[in-house]
This record gives structure tokens, C-alpha cells and sequence, in this order.
């Protein structure tokens, strides 16, 4: 099982474009009522670059990863079936920030 704020590395293999690519960190955002319910979680990818992108929201230091979240490329991904590792979890202050950002994509 994860959980909202949970730190999983997975694989994005089939991205195409500018989609994250590759095995790499990614945060899961789906609530853990959803997380329980569905097949599917819905995470966004972290990247170690600082692109100053205003989408990317940085990661506070003393967190299990360091980085900044990818809010633009928001996916719901089968972790079953791609299979994943839990690595840890984000501080309630970063993810807060994240959480921002996306109801701030969707006006919410």
C-alpha cells in the first residue's frame, strides 16, 4: 500500500515527448481513500534539475529526495503492474506546497 506524500520510484517507460522518462522518484498525490480503492495512483515525477519552471515546486531539504515535483505532468499510473518501490515520505510543509500547486492548475 501507499500513501499520499509516499516517495515511490517508478517506471515511466512508454513516455513519450516531454513526459518524464525512465525509473525515477515520483510522489503519490491520489488521497489514500482513493489509493485503497482504485487500481490505478496518481503521482507526479520529480526531477533533480532546476529549470525554474513555475510548475515545478522544490522539495524541501531533509525530505527522503531532493529535487522539484513536476505538478505539469500529473499521471495516474498502475503501480502493480509496473511494479515500484516505496522509498519514504514527503514533510507535511512540502507536501502542502505540492497540493497548492495542483488545485492552482485546476483552479480549485
Amino acid at each position: 500500500m501507499y500513501y499520499q506524500g509516499d516517495v515511490v520510484e517508478v517506471s515511466f517507460a512508454g513516455s513519450l515527448g516531454h513526459e518524464a522518462k525512465r525509473k525515477r522518484p515520483a510522489v503519490v498525490i491520489g488521497c489514500n481513500r482513493f489509493n485503497a480503492m482504485s487500481s490505478l495512483c496518481v503521482v507526479v515525477p520529480v526531477t533533480t534539475t532546476d529549470n525554474r519552471y513555475p510548475l515545478h515546486i522544490r522539495i524541501e531539504p531533509g525530505n527522503v529526495i531532493e529535487g522539484f515535483v513536476c505538478i505539469e505532468q500529473l499521471v495516474s499510473l498502475d503501480l502493480r503492474y509496473r511494479g515500484y518501490e516505496v522509498l519514504g515520505s514527503l514533510d507535511e510543509n512540502t507536501m502542502r506546497n505540492i497540493l497548492d500547486a495542483i488545485g492552482a492548475v485546476f483552479d480549485i
